[in-house]
């Protein structure tokens, strides 16, 4: 657990965040052009609360936001396919 100690960490925003960062994360990733555009909208739109949660509050776990984005980031990362970074090159008819 990365919360301090005597806290309790309840609630789906961990699945918010990493819902979030994997959208934002996976155009990158893939290279698709639908993907980078869902995450500009999303980043656009969920930024700003983003960045405001990851600022520690009394009774808040920015812990949990941090990691929630992060393991999204990771998510995407681990489930793209790597072909969207490479191109084929046909080989020259001669």
């Amino acid at each position: 657990m990365t919360a301090g100690s005597g806290t309790d960490t309840v609630g789906a925003s961990g699945v918010v965040f990493g819902y979030a960062g994997f959208l934002i994360a996976r155009g990158f990733f893939t290279r698709n052009i639908g993907a980078l555009l869902i995450g500009v909208v999303v980043a656009l739109l969920f930024g700003g609360a983003l960045a405001a949660d990851l600022v520690p509050q009394t009774g808040i776990s920015w812990e949990d936001h941090l990691f929630g984005g992060l393991g999204g980031i990771l998510a995407a990362r681990l489930l793209s396919d790597g072909r969207g970074a490479k191109t084929a090159i046909a080989p020259r008819a001669t």
